[in-house]
């Protein structure tokens, strides 16, 4: 695929537009209990401690779009109506039934029944006990794998899905009633919002709130850690500034080709095609390990500059994607619509 070009209503931090005097907080509580995260630009840069096994497998599996069918630079989550959404869940739920099933039919059931049943009704308590768990296993377990076979064969749809587009600038949630609430990224400001589990673990979650409304949306992903939400909320704005290249992640490494600043950028810096594709499993997991060791002591409120004054030290994830590298000196050049911005060196 060829490159990309930019909308016009694009995000650069560089261009900042000039926003009007966002309204009282009292007259857009985002939601009960959210509270306001300090708005700072991209300082720590530690992307790699979010990622996960799955997102490496997934570079390894695509080094390119080719086969990929959602929307190029864009990323998100899915939405409550989302076909797709509710298959998966679906096929959770019957595999985990069929499964307990499983279990308790061919094994569980007949040693209970050996036990406690008269001796005299033994091998009539145990086909019964078979004969109601097979029931029970084709109930779920025949949907579940219809469900996994068209789930890999791409037979739903994705749609109705949070989305945040790199190429627009533009962020989109779904309604209800079929409505979509769509806004500029630099008109959302980060919260943090907490969540309780039955057992009364809490839990943090990055919530999206805009500056002259009451609406907002709310990350699915959750943390243990409250100050993960500062490294989410840097990485949606690495993301979505098109004056900087796109965090440099396994889970991104098809976008990286088809991005105007992100192949400017790796071309300067000669960063590798397949980067992430070509990484051992070990080597990721020490490098995630060290990315979220950096992050966790990170002095948040500091410019990247200051934290390193004051001894912080970023791991070897931010050397290998040339953070603390200053690219080399170009001549600055103008871009005109759709061109690509001259890539942001590392932040300041």
């Amino acid at each position: 695929m060829e490159p990309l070009s930019y909308a016009e209503t694009a995000y650069d931090s560089r261009r900042p537009r000039p926003l009007a005097p966002a309204l009282p907080m009292e007259r857009r509580s985002p939601s009960a209990g959210a509270r306001k995260l300090e708005p700072s630009p991209v300082a720590c840069g530690e992307f790699l401690m979010l990622a996960s096994y799955n997102n490496l497998q997934y570079a390894k599996e695509n080094p390119n779009r080719e086969h990929i069918t959602t929307t190029p630079l864009q990323m998100g989550w899915m939405g409550f109506a989302n076909p797709m959404a509710w298959a998966m869940r679906t096929k959770f739920i019957t595999g985990f039934l069929g499964a307990i099933c499983l279990f308790g039919g061919f094994v569980y059931l007949p040693i209970a029944a050996i036990i406690f049943a008269n001796q005299g009704d033994v091998i009539a308590t145990i086909l019964y006990n078979l004969k109601i768990s097979g029931i029970a296993v084709t109930v779920f377990l025949i949907p579940y794998f219809v469900l996994r076979y068209l789930l890999n064969h791409n037979k739903f749809t994705n749609k109705n899905n949070t989305t945040f587009d790199r190429r627009t600038g533009m962020v989109r949630m779904p309604l209800k009633g079929g409505k979509v609430w769509e806004v500029r990224f630099d008109e959302l400001e980060p919260y943090q919002f907490e969540t309780m589990s039955p057992n009364g673990v809490f839990y943090y979650h990055l919530l999206f709130g805009h500056r002259y409304s009451d609406s907002y949306m709310t990350s699915p992903i959750r943390h243990m850690d409250p100050w993960v939400l500062h490294v989410d909320w840097e990485y949606y704005q690495q993301f979505m500034d098109v004056s900087k290249p796109l965090p440099d992640m396994p889970v991104l490494e098809p976008e990286r080709a088809l991005d105007p600043t992100t192949i400017a950028w790796d071309a300067r810096m000669g960063r590798p095609q397949g980067f992430w594709a070509r990484t051992p499993s070990e080597a990721f997991k020490q490098l995630k390990i060290e990315s979220w060791n950096a992050a966790e002591v990170f002095p948040w409120g500091a410019t990247r500059k200051q934290a390193k004054a004051k001894g912080w030290k970023p791991s070897r994830y931010c050397e290998q994607t040339y953070w603390d590298r200053e690219p080399p000196q170009e001549k600055k050049r103008e871009h005109g619509h759709g061109g690509a911005p001259e890539p942001d060196a590392a932040p300041a």
